[in-house]
């Protein structure tokens, strides 16, 4: 459902907002903008684009910046131009339906209810003759020859094959002793190498473990030498002394969480003061306009409490008749009894009791007389002064009030003031809150001074030690005693390892003894070519050495054999090869498009049976189709009249279409009155409507619909239209300049709570 229309320089609609229901009436004279309404509608539901004819009109009256929105309640949808223009809105007086060759509406009509237009008889007699297996007909005989030339030529392609199996016999033979002989050839260069190789590793094993003892010492030295100088460096670390500013460090990781903790603080508070001060500013905005409409509402007020009609009052006076004639009874009674006293054999005077009666009779009269005031207004005033104030509050707030008396007047003036005295109160609560905020932000301010304070003193203090002990942390200073103690440690391992050497033992020299074995392993290094080995590997290479001795001796024996297989005549098996292939790939071809052919044959005649069964399906259904929509189509158009009238749809053309008249006879829709092709277009735009909206859309959009109808039709129309709202779920926008038919949708739209008048 669309809730609203927004316009933005549309035509007329600067700045206008429309809200909308499931009936919306728009009612105002010639030039009102209604017709601009319509093509909003058009700009916002079919988006014509600027190549279009509707869209280069909608440019040319409204421009390039025009703006036009709709609010949808669910999510949004859109028509076809064509079908917006054909079923969804109907421009003023021209309510008829373009049954136009190939347009979109109507082919989504027709793919909704038959078979798209064509002519399912004369397809199926061509696919009856497609579908036909007789000897006769021209594609069995092609499918026939098609069958005979592939049984040739597969029977040639089995000559091929056997004969390149057997020459590929002969090449197989042929490759083996090649490989063969390549295969020792390779054997014997492979052992060759290797036994060099063998040699040559036994050869340099000495030279190889005599390298890696000088290398050794040489390297023990070297970390001896570098060790002393390292502990020497770092000989201010020996004693630990951190434990001194473990305590400040603990101090400073407590106030900077205390500080963090602060900070966010401080930060949440300023924001939150800010989204209020924001608040504060648009609440007085808001109420500065707020204040001047409820001026105005006050000030309308007195003028309505000054201005309303003076009550009239008359007193008129009546007896209650029963009371009267009981009142008329005792005074006869009291006047039998004063004279008929000498008849009566009593013992008081006869004047008593018909003093009493008398008295009885009297205050009988009185209760029974009464007094009844009846009040009088001028309610000409009242109107008069209704639309005053209505006019002076359009004119002052551009907007409209929607009571229809004065007291419901008074309670929207009411409910304005009450606006405005519920903004005020809302600000100076704002206001308070602010203050509130900016006390707790000075106290938060002044407690991170005093943090900061307390950890900068801390700091200062793990400051002055890093400096004495010349580190820049304390991990740094724990790093520095960790490399002294593991320098400690090193130092003694590799004493421990050179005190094993004998010329260390023996006290030498260190810088001559460094020499001297440098010296050595230079000379090693020019003669070793590879790396050591184990003594199992070592014996590993002798035992290799005498087996690869064996092995190449049988190697050149096998050599000698091979050469034999290689040196037969393949000439012959060489020429027929090179043909061999391409004749047997031609066949092979030739056969696959026989088969594709032959195929496509019976594809075709089982394609054709299939397509024909359908058509012929469809071809019995179509008039069922026709009848189906002809009736839904009736139901609307009767509902348009005070009797039923019923029409016929043989097709999809204007010509073809029968309706029926008052006096029950059916005529052709083109020599009918203008008020029935009306009455009928409207009832197919409805069941159209109906056919190509999903679950949760349409819209009908009617401009002046009923302008050929009489009131009686007129009557009918709307009630016919309420029942098909309620029924369809569809969304209504009328638009009238006439007096009439907006009473008469006033009128059956008295009692719905979705039903909205805007007056243009």
């Amino acid at each position: 459902m669309i809730k609203e229309l927004k316009l933005g320089n549309f035509g007329k609609f600067q700045r206008k907002d429309f809200s909308l229901a499931s009936v919306t009436v728009f009612y105002g004279p010639n030039e009102a903008g209604k017709t601009t309404l319509l093509d909003a509608f058009c700009q916002t539901l079919a988006e014509p684009s600027g190549a279009t004819s509707e869209g280069k009109r909608l440019k040319d009256r409204y421009g390039e910046e025009r703006e036009a929105e709709l609010v949808f309640e669910n999510k949004p949808w859109s028509v076809d131009l064509d079908e917006f223009s054909n079923i969804y809105s109907v421009r003023t007086g021209n309510i008829e339906i373009a049954f136009s060759k190939n347009a979109k509406w109507a082919e989504a009509i027709k793919t909704a209810i038959f078979s798209g237009g064509l002519d399912p008889q004369r397809i199926l007699n061509k696919l009856k003759e497609k579908a036909d297996t007789k000897g006769t007909r021209k594609h069995v005989k092609e499918k026939n020859a098609a069958e005979i030339q592939l049984k040739r030529v597969k029977e040639k392609l089995v000559v091929l094959i056997h004969e390149r199996e057997e020459y590929l016999k002969k090449e197989n033979a042929i490759q083996k002793g090649a490989e063969a002989l390549k295969g020792i050839d390779q054997k014997i260069r492979e052992g060759e190498s290797n036994l060099a190789a063998i040699r040559e590793r036994l050869s340099v094993q000495q030279k190889i473990l005599e390298r890696k003892r000088c290398l050794s010492l040489l390297q023990d030295l070297h970390e001896s030498e570098a060790l002393e100088k390292k502990i020497q460096r770092l000989a201010r670390y020996a004693n630990d002394t951190s434990h001194s500013i473990e305590t400040d460090e603990k101090k400073i990781a407590v106030f900077t969480q205390k500080l963090d903790r602060t900070v966010g603080e401080m930060k949440a508070l300023q924001e939150s003061s800010e989204k209020q001060r924001l608040q504060s500013e648009e609440k007085e905005s808001r109420l500065a306009i707020l204040r001047e409409n409820a001026l105005l509402a006050e000030k309308l007020q007195k003028e309505i409490s000054a201005g309303r009609a003076v009550k009239k009052e008359v007193i008129q006076s009546f007896f209650q008749k029963p009371l009267l004639a009981l009142a008329v009874a005792l005074s006869l009674l009291s006047l039998a009894v004063f004279s008929g006293v000498g008849f009566l054999d009593v013992s008081i005077p006869a004047w008593i009791p018909a003093s009493i009666l008398l008295l009885a009779a009297g205050f009988t009269l009185k209760i029974s007389h009464r007094k009844r005031s009846e009040v009088f207004f001028d309610e000409g005033l009242d109107r008069t002064l209704l639309s005053r104030i209505r006019d002076s509050w359009r004119n002052s707030t551009a907007s409209a009030l929607q009571s229809e008396t004065l007291d419901g007047v008074l309670e929207e003036l009411q409910k304005c003031r009450n606006a405005h005295d519920q903004a005020r109160a809302e600000l100076l609560q704002i206001q308070e809150s602010l203050k509130e905020r900016k006390t707790m932000l000075h106290s938060l301010r002044a407690q991170f001074e005093d943090y900061t304070s307390k950890k900068e003193a801390a700091e200062k203090a793990i400051h002055a030690w890093l400096i004495a002990q010349a580190v820049g942390s304390l991990e740094e200073y724990k790093e520095q005693r960790r490399r002294y103690e593991a320098s400690v440690q090193e130092r003694e391992k590799v004493r421990r390892r050179l005190s094993e050497n004998k010329e260390f033992a023996e006290e030498r020299d260190t810088k001559s003894w460094q020499v001297e074995l440098q010296t050595k392993v230079v000379q090693l290094e020019k003669e070793i070519t590879e790396e050591s080995l184990s003594e199992a590997e070592e014996t590993r290479l002798k035992r290799d050495q005498d087996l690869q001795e064996k092995s190449l001796a049988s190697l050149r024996a096998q050599s000698t054999s091979a050469q034999a297989l290689v040196s037969k005549d393949s000439g012959a098996y060489s020429v027929r090869m090179a043909t061999l292939p391409q004749e047997l790939y031609d066949v092979q071809k030739n056969i696959s498009e026989l088969e594709e052919q032959i195929e496509k044959f019976d594809m075709d005649v089982q394609a054709a049976a299939l397509a024909g069964n359908i058509f012929e399906s469809l071809q019995s259904e179509q008039s069922d189709i026709f009848e189906n929509l002809s009736g839904e189509i009736s139901r609307f158009y009767g509902q348009l009249f005070p009797e039923n009238r019923n029409i016929v749809l043989n097709a999809f053309d204007q010509k073809k279409i029968v309706v029926q008249e008052s006096s029950g006879s059916l005529r052709a829709l083109e020599h009918v009155s203008t008020a029935t092709v009306s009455a009928f277009y409207l009832a197919a735009r409805l069941a159209f409507a109906l056919k190509t909206r999903n679950e949760g859309e349409g819209i009908l959009l009617l401009d002046e619909p009923f302008a050929s109808f009489d009131l009686s039709r007129q009557s009918h129309a709307v009630h016919f239209i309420r029942s098909f709202v309620e029924e369809s779920k569809m969304q209504l926008v009328l638009m009238t300049k006439e007096v009439a038919l907006v009473a008469l949708l006033r009128d059956e739209f008295k009692d719905s709570e979705s039903f909205v008048v805007h007056e243009l």
